[in-house]
């Protein structure tokens, strides 16, 4: 019988593997215990060992995806430079914090105070959609009922733009 080994990636919540990304280089933990040690804590593995990543002979494996571009030899990034003693930092978990700064946050132009003291006006939420009612002329109507209005004058076009405009003070444009 034939064993055939898959690297996977040891970091916490890091799906990698060389079956679903054969060109992505997959590297051993370090034989230093301290370089171990902080591999293991940086990756999210404090339920790991030194002790037993030196005895899995290379079973445990971190991807070229946690380390940045300055410990590769190549733009390849399949080969690390073990001199430098490379530290992976990049996690899922430490995203934001290698983001830049300006790409952390989101400018929203909210209207002035002035303009509307309901903050309830400002956005709107949607909790159920089988349960959304939208407004026409201030009658609800359901999407799931074959009443469409209680009014006697039906107007279609009516209907059909409180359908798409959820908002009835939002301008519609045609």
């Amino acid at each position: 019988m034939v064993r055939a080994y898959v690297y996977v990636c040891a970091a916490k919540k890091c799906y990698n593997t060389w079956l679903n990304h054969p060109n992505k280089g997959f590297f051993c933990f370090p034989r230093n215990r301290e370089l171990c040690k902080t591999w293991l804590q940086n990756s999210g593995r404090t339920d790991l060992e030194v002790s037993v990543v030196e005895k899995s002979n290379g079973y445990y494996k971190l991807c070229s995806d946690h380390f940045e571009d300055k410990y590769f030899t190549d733009h390849t990034r399949t080969k690390l430079i073990r001199a430098q003693q490379p530290v992976p930092t990049i996690f899922i978990n430490n995203i934001a914090d290698l983001l830049p700064q300006g790409s952390q946050t989101l400018d929203i132009d909210l209207p002035d105070s002035s303009e509307n003291d309901d903050p309830s006006t400002l956005c709107e939420c949607v909790l159920d959609p089988s349960e959304l009612m939208v407004q026409s002329e201030r009658i609800p109507i359901s999407y799931h009922s074959n009443q469409v209005t209680k009014k006697k004058d039906y107007d279609p076009d009516t209907i059909s733009k409180a359908l798409v405009n959820l908002n009835p003070e939002t301008e519609l444009h045609e």
